[in-house]
């Protein structure tokens, strides 16, 4: 008996904690390197992964321009899903927008207050990171004080 599976866009929507227009939705799935949501999904002669923000923003925007395009997050969450923060874009405006933002410490996800607070927090990076809208590896760096000022 042949084996099916439901429809991507089904499995790949249950998968995302949807919140506010202009928050993060968290990928509940299974992550790969860097905390990319990825999902199982048939290419027509085999299941592959694929990273879930990709499969989303081309679910909302369309097929990519071209076929290295890159899914380019605004918000740097790597397991973010919210289509508003996606873009389809090139490896090169990636590496730049990605510098321009360390350079942009004005463009901090987080206040000096919030990271105050998630350092006294001793719940699970998980946890904290939901409350945030932020990945865990986030709260790890925070609580390591490794890209923030002490």
């Amino acid at each position: 008996m042949k084996r099916t599976s439901r429809p991507l866009e089904d499995r790949l929507w249950e998968k995302i904690a949807k919140k506010g227009s202009s928050d993060c939705w968290l990928w509940q799935g299974g992550q790969g390197g860097k905390g990319y949501g990825v999902i199982r999904k048939w290419n027509g002669t085999k299941w592959v992964n694929s990273y879930a923000h990709r499969e989303v923003l081309q679910l909302c925007a369309g097929d990519p321009p071209v076929p290295d395009a890159h899914a380019l997050h605004s918000c740097d969450n790597p397991s973010c899903c919210n289509p508003a923060h996606l873009s389809w874009g090139t490896n090169s405006q990636n590496r730049k927008e990605a510098r321009d933002r360390l350079l942009n410490q004005g463009n901090q996800k987080l206040t000096p207050t919030q990271v105050d607070k998630i350092r006294g927090d001793s719940r699970t990076h998980i946890l904290i990171a939901k409350d945030y809208s932020v990945h865990p590896s986030t709260i790890a760096r925070i609580k390591q004080r490794k890209g923030w000022l002490p």
